[in-house]
């Protein structure tokens, strides 16, 4: 388990024997850059919270993410979600991921990637559970609340999406 990291280093690679990032462990680093996880399966709340120019992350076995965890960071491209079963409030919450894959049995928390703007396409695995709000941009007013139910159990939570997006399957 890594409890906490100085400030100091752009790109991180954490060693494959971490299992686990604890609360907090990066809040507010503006030095990384990059983040490769490769051996870390749970990831904690605000783990890499407000790390301002943390624009790319690299996940390995990784199947939980805390609440918050990458809340105001700038990551530009989509990371591999392809193993992750939860995704916390507001997890991915006000970055610039274009799109979005969940796993099939996933459950994604109210706000994940609220005012994601740049997120264009969200594909979402048989018996996801998406929370209030999941997708939500909050600065426009012109949009309007959609309500999706999909026919292999997902469900889909009311004020899901209030954003353009794109592509939906």
């Amino acid at each position: 388990t890594l409890l906490l990291c100085a400030p100091i280093a752009e790109d991180i690679e954490l060693n494959t024997s971490v299992t686990t990032v604890a609360d907090g462990a990066f809040s507010g680093n503006n030095h990384i850059t990059s983040v490769k996880l490769p051996g870390v399966t749970k990831l904690g709340n605000y783990a890499f919270a407000n790390c301002e120019e943390l624009v790319n992350v690299e996940f390995g076995k990784l199947t939980h993410i805390g609440d918050y965890a990458f809340i105001n960071t700038a990551i530009k491209a989509t990371p591999d979600l392809s193993a992750v079963k939860y995704i916390g409030a507001g997890a991915f919450r006000s970055t610039e991921i274009p799109s979005v894959k969940i796993a099939d049995n996933t459950e994604v928390g109210r706000d994940a990637f609220r005012d994601c703007e740049k997120l264009e396409s969200v594909t979402i695995g048989n018996s996801a559970i998406i929370g209030q709000n999941a997708f939500r941009i909050s600065n426009k007013d012109n949009w309007t609340y959609e309500y999706y139910r999909l026919a292999d159990n997902s469900r889909i939570y009311y004020y899901v999406f209030t954003s353009p997006i794109h592509s939906l399957t």
